[in-house]
């Protein structure tokens, strides 16, 4: 793979994959997963994970490309997976001052209290969510489908950037997804489509949960691509980014194990990937 096309969703190897290496520090291990949440939740040894990639490629000469899908399940529950993807200062400086700052509301998030998610709240949601999925990514680096510029954007305003990317959050009551997350990515079949580089990807669907709270959230580079609700009025989802109307936390309803599993499978599904 051409190194200029790498440099479109990865930093260089040994690099930040926020700050590029410009703070000049040293590597560090990153939780996918703030630490803390292991005093509220017991790991199991049958906890396991799971990632998808879903790539386009001829079954047959001169047939048209179709969606191949490989998936991995891991053992070990998410919230103990690292990845030494962030340097120390960025780690120890501004995700140190995010998650420290996101402490108390995510507490109250996903202990199911009442709190209600203005602007500002579903601001500090919709970063954290992003900054997750940007490390969580890095598990399978084949699999990384958010672009260094949003890296790049997140780090300098702590925003999400406001194209491209939909993030919504819902109650949850489903004990698979007591603490989980499960990170699809994918290619879009963009016309003309380059068969030059089949494996780059440029759709992530990223569902995490934790305890009373769900997040999902879906971006792509693909311009001109919408993943909106079609009827958000009657949906379990509420949409947090580009921030939505204010939300009256807990929710009425709170998802069962098929129902997160079916949001979860929503995009892999589409891509001819059941599981």
């Amino acid at each position: 793979m051409p190194r200029s096309l790498r440099r479109k969703n990865l930093a260089p190897p040994g690099k930040c994959i926020f700050c590029e290496g410009a703070s000049g520090s040293g590597m560090s291990k990153e939780h996918i997963f703030p630490d803390w949440l292991r005093e509220l939740f017991p790991r199991s040894p049958e906890d396991t994970h799971t990632h998808g990639f879903t790539s386009w490629a001829e079954l047959s000469p001169g047939s048209p490309l179709s969606p191949i899908t490989r998936s991995h399940r891991g053992q070990g529950q998410a919230s103990t997976k690292k990845v030494r993807v962030v340097c120390r200062k960025c780690n120890n400086e501004w995700l140190g001052r995010l998650e420290k700052r996101m402490k108390p509301l995510l507490s109250q998030l996903i202990m199911g209290e009442s709190v209600s998610l203005g602007d500002s709240e579903q601001l500090f949601i919709a970063t954290w969510a992003a900054k997750t999925i940007m490390t969580a990514e890095y598990v399978d680096r084949k699999k990384v489908a958010v672009p260094q510029s949003d890296r790049t954007f997140l780090m300098r305003n702590l925003s999400p950037p406001q194209n491209g990317r939909w993030i919504w959050i819902a109650g949850s009551q489903s004990m698979e997804w007591l603490t989980g997350i499960n990170h699809f990515s994918a290619r879009l079949n963009i016309s003309p489509v380059d068969l030059k580089t089949p494996e780059i990807v440029n759709l992530q669907s990223t569902t995490i949960g934790i305890a009373r709270l769900l997040i999902h959230a879906i971006s792509t580079t693909v311009p001109g691509h919408s993943f909106a609700l079609n009827d958000p009025d009657n949906s379990d989802l509420r949409q947090i980014w580009p921030l939505g109307p204010e939300i009256s936390w807990p929710p009425q309803n709170f998802l069962t194990d098929d129902q997160v599993n079916g949001i979860a499978r929503n995009v892999p599904r589409a891509f001819g990937h059941s599981a």
